[in-house]
């Protein structure tokens, strides 16, 4: 269907269960929270029937678009970041395959996947599920031609939405070069409070409690946001040293040891050995002077079940207290660019996370053909030449990723770098009177 005129009314967001705009905005306040970086969502129909939702807030730097089948169902999304001063970025996307008109939104049983696109323009994920209402459907997933998109100005919601000719594709639309756009807005629109906006921006994890988890003796009540049967309880926090951290350079690395690999035995080059991990042998692009750093590991016993589980591991810079928090990054990685929960980490395929310096990257790769760490809490690898150690670690409950965290006084100085293992997603103080570590 070709179409050439949008209704375009404003409001708080989509209502999933009513299948409908909620919390009407009238133009002139829609207008006001754009210009402030407030939060807002625009909708977008042909002859009543509801095409696209787009929900801004360019404070967060978020313009998420949402694509609409006949149902009222949200069927494709466009997640777009604000890179640049007039810049969007089109970060990636999901879409669902809907078998019939039944179908609740975002069923796991219909065939759907995703794909993530890197700011240097490859391309990432691209994975399809096939559903059990659909099988033998695999999904051709929409993208749009660039990834790069102007910033749309207020009210220009055509030019936003013809950027995505393969989403309205998908739903049998096409829209036209000459599209009008009428303004349908309630005049009287005033939203609805904070706490019921529908939606909100993406929001990447933020570290928890890490300050509780090198204070020895210092005891809390673990569990995790689902329920996991024997998982969980009263924990006391134990402090063991691992060892000192020798970094001549100061540029720290964070990753799995199995995956370092030496490319030729004697090119003083070497790499990953998985793509998929590809990041993980690159420095944090925060340095620290050139020196040794202790290290010390974080690990919960519980005071009635199982046996210890490691949770964090700190390679510890400066004395004082951190004031603050931030993600460490590698060259390229941008917090802006991550979704709900997001982070950037390093991975783990062999249940072993370790910290080293990046001048002795292709020396160390040689020593960690055949790594195991085993039953030790910890191992040591040193290459002669420069002096340089690497210092392995039990990556908590086993594989995945684990984000690194700087820690920083009120000063701004680096306080440490804690390798968190994400051991359980709820923490609950008990007694956190004791000492940091």
């Amino acid at each position: 269907m070709l179409i050439d005129r949008l209704e375009v009314s404003y409001c708080e967001g989509w209502d999933p269960e009513t299948r409908t705009a909620t919390g009407p905005l009238s133009a002139a306040l829609a207008a006001e929270r754009d210009r402030t970086g407030g939060q807002y969502a625009v909708l977008l129909s042909a002859a009543g029937q509801p095409l696209v939702i787009v929900e801004v807030a360019w404070r967060a730097g978020c313009c998420i678009v949402w694509f609409l089948d006949e149902q009222r169902r949200r069927a494709l999304e466009a997640d777009c970041r604000l890179l640049a001063e007039d810049r969007l970025f089109v970060r990636g996307g999901r879409q669902w395959a809907y078998s019939g008109p039944a179908d609740p939104e975002f069923d796991d049983d219909v065939t759907n996947g995703e794909y993530e696109i890197q700011t240097d323009g490859s391309a990432g994920g691209g994975a399809t599920y096939q559903g059990g209402k659909n099988p033998g459907i695999w999904l051709v997933m929409a993208q749009p031609p660039d990834a790069w998109l102007d910033v749309p100005v207020f009210g220009e919601w055509g030019r936003l939405i013809q950027a995505f000719p393969e989403h309205l594709a998908v739903l049998g639309h096409e829209l036209s070069p000459r599209v009008r756009l009428e303004d349908v807005s309630d005049p009287s629109g005033t939203g609805l409070p904070p706490a019921q906006w529908p939606w909100h921006p993406p929001r990447p994890l933020q570290p928890a409690h890490l300050d509780l988890l090198f204070r020895p003796g210092a005891r809390l009540e673990v569990g995790t946001s689902e329920a996991i049967e024997g998982v969980g309880g009263t924990v006391a926090i134990e402090i063991p040293q691992l060892g000192t951290l020798r970094l001549p350079s100061g540029a720290l690395i964070a990753c799995d040891p199995t995956y370092l690999r030496p490319v030729e035995p004697d090119s003083g080059e070497w790499e990953t050995k998985s793509y998929s991990y590809q990041q993980s042998h690159h420095p944090f692009t925060v340095t620290v002077p050139p020196g040794d750093y202790p290290v010390v590991l974080s690990r919960f016993r519980w005071l009635r079940g199982s046996g210890p589980i490691e949770a964090a591991v700190k390679v510890w810079v400066s004395d004082g207290p951190v004031d603050s928090w931030e993600m460490a990054l590698r060259a390229g990685e941008d917090p802006r660019t991550l979704p709900d929960d997001g982070f950037f980490g390093f991975g783990v395929d062999a249940g072993t996370g370790c910290f080293f310096d990046a001048s002795a990257a292709s020396a160390l790769a040689r020593q960690t053909t055949g790594f195991v760490l085993g039953h030790e809490r910890s191992r040591e690898l040193t290459d002669d030449a420069s002096g340089a150690n690497l210092i392995a670690f039990h990556s908590g409950w086993g594989d995945g990723a684990y984000p690194v965290w700087i820690g920083r006084t009120a000063a701004g100085d680096i306080a440490c770098f804690v390798a968190d293992m994400l051991t359980y997603d709820i923490m609950t103080p008990i007694h956190p009177h004791t000492q940091p570590a």
